[in-house]
């Protein structure tokens, strides 16, 4: 019973320095009964924490105001338990200060998405297909033949320049540089 008590007591204590008030295992007890849903659900072993608090709260009750309290009226699981629950405060892993952690989360604004830069879209130009009896191309050969390579140099560059896109605009430059 000694070995119960002592560790309620410390635990009790270590309640009632969070609260700075008397009756912290109590107060802890009430904030987590008064915990929303929506966060107790996603918090592991609340229902057994709660229900275990409330366990040993009555046992510790009946060993203070019972006169014929028997001291098998706990075990091995509720002494482990007030250990186990005072070094999970003190580490801010017991449930309550889980369910504070999932709180500011919750309340935290989420980051905005940048809105994508507007950029006019580039529009390709319609390629098309290089047809080899085409007129320019034709005009092309038969000039080459005549042996008058620049004149034929020349009308393949305004097929191309006719043609449109980066291929004409290159063929429309060198087409004056000659």
């Amino acid at each position: 019973m000694n070995e119960f008590w002592e560790e309620y007591k410390r635990l009790e204590q270590l309640c009632n320095d969070i609260y700075q008030q008397q009756r912290g295992i109590s107060l802890y007890i009430d904030e987590m009964r008064d915990a929303p849903a929506r966060f107790t659900q996603k918090i592991d072993n609340w229902d057994y924490a709660l229900k275990m608090l409330n366990r040993v709260r009555g046992i510790r009750n009946s060993m203070a105001h019972d006169v014929d309290v028997d001291v098998d009226d706990y075990d091995s699981e509720d002494l482990d338990f007030l250990r186990k629950l005072h070094e999970k405060i003190l580490n801010r892993q017991d449930p309550l200060s889980v369910l504070r952690q999932l709180k500011e989360e919750a309340s935290r604004p989420k980051p905005k998405l940048k809105p994508k830069p507007q950029v006019e879209p580039i529009v390709e130009p319609e390629l098309r297909p290089v047809d080899n009896n085409t007129q320019e191309s034709k005009a092309a050969v038969e000039v080459s033949d005549d042996g008058d390579e620049k004149v034929a140099i020349k009308e393949i560059i305004i097929a191309f320049a006719i043609g449109g896109g980066i291929g004409g605009l290159i063929a429309f430059i060198y087409f004056f540089l000659l």
